[in-house]
């Protein structure tokens, strides 16, 4: 329940929150390529109907073009239409997001300072905002992931049988991977999750057994979609974008796209490996972690470092200009440093982990998440999750003192903070060097 002097902060967090994200949008530079693909699809499904080979159906789910299709219909034939629409399905999932993440994390720490602290602090992101106000698909992942681990949370200090979290729980997993696939690695989280609550809480056989069944129905138009259109029983786009994306982390660390002047232009920062070893993996991407280790172990780094790292600040990059030094690539390393320093210590305490069950949860997400950038070609917006994550652990770092003082002293970190910092301005500066087109300035 909501006591009647925290009520201020329902109304007012959730309006600042979403007063930010309509400043980040209206701040946005042009942005091209994958836009313009689901606007495309969207429109041949409002002519065709879902069932037809829509251009780039191949590697691009149904829904979020289906449902442009179904509720943006007059929006999708006109760019600044349906920037529009995008904008206001994005201020309202912002503000509902905001309610519900506020609501759990208050009933989670009880404190309703810490909790606006906590919502504002991600929401107001900068670096995250450059990401989720995008018109793609992150615009609705980002709200409906804090949804997720909000109800999550709840379900955790909750009744483990309460229907509502229970049922809904898959339907915002479903929504998540279909919205983007590489949301799949979710599954692992939920199901440890539900496995808990089995063993600790008593969660009954029978909701978890409905829960299932929840998630797969949202699946079934992809499934028929794939087998009538590419003869294809697969509930994933049937264009193998996702083994594509091993064989692309064998070459690049990281990609992204310059647009400049309306011209689309590939960012490529070439990996380690040799041309012959590109070759000879290129079709089995991930033997090469495994028959080269440890020595793809730094291959791995590269690809987790270049997606936490801002070297460029904007998804589509607006300008061949990198900044040696620049307050996104600093923030985005004191993110990183004191996000993981919360997670040495939850890592260290993890006797305690029912007291903390929230925060080894997402850490378990958190995990996956890098392990999954470890192997694949990244995009800046890669990290959008584990950033989400890091925030959250930046803050408790300062609150959880009596987890933390048992084993890390500040100092130390701040200590770390500097040399992570400084370090990762080299290897930023080292990457972006190897574009080779690219005028690089001090500050």
């Amino acid at each position: 329940m909501i006591k009647n002097n925290n009520l201020i902060y329902f109304i007012f967090v959730p309006f600042l929150c979403t007063l930010g994200v309509t400043v980040y949008s209206d701040h946005l530079p042009d942005f091209c390529c994958d836009v313009y693909q689901y606007i495309h699809i969207a429109q041949s499904i409002d002519k065709n109907g879902l069932f037809y080979l829509h251009p780039g159906s191949d590697v691009r789910n149904y829904l979020y073009p289906y449902f442009l299709s179904s509720f943006a219909v007059d929006y999708i034939y006109s760019i600044t239409d349906f920037l529009f629409f995008s904008k206001i399905i994005s201020l309202v999932m912002t503000f509902f997001s905001s309610l519900i993440f506020l609501y759990a994390m208050n009933i989670r720490f009880g404190n309703i300072l810490l909790s606006s602290m906590i919502v504002l602090l991600l929401f107001l992101n900068p670096l995250l905002a450059t990401i989720y106000t995008l018109p793609l698909t992150e615009m609705y992942v980002f709200p409906i992931f804090i949804m997720l681990i909000s109800i999550c949370s709840l379900l955790l200090n909750d009744n483990a049988n309460n229907r509502v979290y229970i049922f809904t729980i898959p339907f915002l997993l479903s929504a998540l991977i279909l919205l983007r696939p590489a949301n799949l690695i979710l599954i692992l989280s939920i199901c440890i999750l539900f496995f808990q609550l089995r063993i600790e809480l008593g969660l009954k056989k029978r909701l978890i057994f409905y829960s299932i069944l929840f998630f797969i129905i949202p699946f079934i138009p992809q499934v028929i979609f794939n087998m009538k259109v590419f003869g294809d029983f697969s509930f994933l786009p049937s264009g193998g974008l996702g083994t594509k994306q091993f064989t692309w982390g064998l070459m690049y660390s990281k990609y992204g796209t310059y647009y400049i002047d309306g011209i689309a232009e590939g960012v490529k920062y070439d990996s380690w490996l040799s041309d012959d070893q590109i070759k000879e993996y290129s079709s089995m991407g991930l033997i090469y972690y495994l028959k080269e280790f440890p020595y793809s172990l730094i291959h791995m780094f590269s690809h987790v470092f270049n997606s936490l790292n801002y070297d460029f600040l904007y998804t589509y990059v607006n300008e061949k200009r990198y900044y040696i030094i620049s307050w996104y690539q600093i923030m985005s390393s004191v993110v990183t440093v004191l996000g993981f320093s919360y997670v040495y210590a939850l890592v260290r305490g993890y006797m305690e982990y029912k007291f903390r069950s929230f925060e080894y949860f997402i850490l378990v997400i958190l995990i996956s998440f890098l392990g999954v950038n470890a192997l694949v070609a990244v995009e800046t917006r890669f990290g959008m999750v584990p950033h989400i994550i890091l925030t959250i652990f930046s803050i408790l770092l300062f609150y959880d003192r009596k987890l933390v003082s048992r084993f890390l002293n500040y100092r130390l970190v701040t200590l770390i903070l500097v040399l992570y910092s400084l370090f990762a301005m080299y290897l930023s500066y080292f990457f972006v060097n190897g574009l080779g087109d690219v005028e690089i300035l001090l500050f």
